[in-house]
């Protein structure tokens, strides 16, 4: 069951608060069926279920993926006819018609809000606040690259509270990331990526360099991510990004 409350707009979607069969509330992140290829739905969904598994505390966990068509996915009868209604502020939350359209991807709720709407609220962290969110965000950064997984968007847009009263976080948006393969040691295999993709102001500049990243020798994801993550740091502290342009 799906129901408006809680919404957060995304470049392929919507997220939207859910209920699975028994009631539990879930995330309910709807895509367009033709908003995004198959093979890039198809590998962020694979990439959440591997994350899920590793049960780190800042790794949202997966409930499942659910067609276009899937009948498991429905309006909640007690919002009616006005559960989703379309608007200019969010011109792509599915209308209830339109559900029968969309991919499901179901993850746990979290009801916090974006790091990078409090950091905007409050005008920086600080030192002694960021602390706490900077070493969870780093150490679930850390279990995905152990695993071979670089995630290649690191923003604060994509750093959720788990509520408005704690400072745990959780990690979210794995739709860019990319999967390296493991050796027989168990380490990841490391080959130089070339897709240009990411945020502009958290982006590294060997992605940003379009004569390296996609003409070039490409660059390497787990070395970028931390470059993000460094940025990261210095907008919880100080309220502001470290470059002027990106």
């Amino acid at each position: 069951m799906l129901a408006p409350p809680r919404h957060r707009q995304g470049s392929y979607g919507a997220v939207l608060l859910g209920h699975d069969a028994s009631g539990r509330p879930l995330a309910a992140k709807l895509i367009g069926a033709h908003r995004m290829r198959q093979s890039v739905l198809e590998r962020e969904v694979r990439l959440l279920g591997l994350l899920s598994k590793l049960g780190h505390p800042g790794l949202l966990h997966f409930h499942g993926y659910h067609q276009p068509g899937d009948s498991a996915v429905q309006p909640d009868p007690a919002a009616a006819s006005k559960a989703f209604p379309l608007s200019s502020s969010r011109p792509n939350a599915p209308a209830p018609a339109s559900l029968a359209e969309c991919h499901c991807i179901a993850t746990e709720l979290t009801t916090g809000g974006e790091v990078f709407q409090h950091v905007v609220r409050v005008g920086g962290m600080g030192e002694r606040a960021a602390l706490p969110v900077f070493r969870q965000l780093a150490s679930v950064v850390a279990a995905a690259h152990r695993v071979g997984v670089a995630h290649r968007d690191l923003k604060l847009e994509n750093v959720l509270f788990v509520s408005r009263s704690s400072d745990r976080i959780k990690l979210a948006d794995w739709g860019l990331a990319h999967q390296h393969e493991l050796g027989p040691d168990g380490r990841p295999l490391l080959t130089a990526l070339h897709s240009r993709c990411g945020s502009r102001s958290y982006m590294a500049p060997e992605i940003a360099d379009r004569s390296v990243s996609v003409d070039g020798e490409g660059y390497d994801g787990f070395l970028a991510d931390v470059w993000s993550l460094g940025v990261c740091l210095f907008a919880m502290i100080f309220g502001f990004f470290p470059f002027e342009s990106a």
